[in-house]
């Protein structure tokens, strides 16, 4: 009957719910190691908000998925309409502001940020560029409250290949980046006269490769 069928179809589903599960999970997690990491130097992006750290998505069938629990539950509310879920599953372009100020005018897919848009943080930090499942990823241009600046590639909520971080005083780095710290080729140059141009390791100049390049 009934029962069954639905029974069979939740069946049919599983392996489907496994993936959509471990990917948001590891999306989550990702997310909040980043924001633990994140420093002046510039790992912080986009992706600290509470909106999009804790993306809650919705499998179209009446239930919600928390990353930060791991656990599927059945919606409390009124569950949607067909034109409501239709609504929601549309990649579309639509404006919201939070309940803690922040505020998202761009591209949505499934209940999250997907594709270009721009966020506008409370605090005055802004991040206008392109976003994967409710994360920063692509090129991006993010403002710190500070007056800090980073332009270039994010990958999964971090920068990630080639950008460039301006600080407020004046100083600028252009190169690579891998984790959210610049990492590979990369030329720093200070308003003062000093800087460094060549490798960098997990944000810090690699003085045993510019040693290995200028020995005679």
């Amino acid at each position: 009957g009934t029962e069954s069928s639905k029974s069979a179809s939740d069946k049919d589903n599983l392996p489907k719910q496994k993936k959509f599960v471990s990917k948001y999970q590891s999306l989550y997690q990702q997310a909040k190691q980043k924001e633990a990491e994140s420093s002046h130097q510039g790992a912080g992006t986009a992706a600290a908000s509470k909106e999009v750290d804790i993306p809650i998505m919705l499998d179209g069938r009446g239930k919600i998925f928390n990353p930060q629990t791991g656990e599927w539950k059945d919606l409390t509310g009124p569950k949607r309409g067909p034109v409501a879920q239709a609504k929601h599953d549309t990649h579309r372009y639509e404006a919201k502001t939070f309940p803690s100020g922040n505020k998202y005018e761009g591209e949505w897919l499934q209940g999250v940020y997907h594709g270009k848009g721009k966020l506008t943080y409370a605090d005055g930090r802004k991040y206008d560029g392109e976003w994967c499942q409710g994360v920063t990823h692509g090129k991006g241009h993010f403002w710190y409250a500070n007056g800090d600046q980073y332009m270039g590639e994010y990958k999964v909520g971090k920068q990630d290949g080639q950008g460039r971080f301006i600080w407020s005083n004046g100083d600028v780095y252009v190169g690579e980046w891998k984790n959210g710290k610049r990492h590979g080729k990369g030329n720093l140059t200070k308003i003062n006269g000093d800087g460094f141009k060549g490798y960098w390791t997990n944000g810090a100049p690699d003085l045993n490769i510019f040693k290995n390049n200028h020995r005679k």
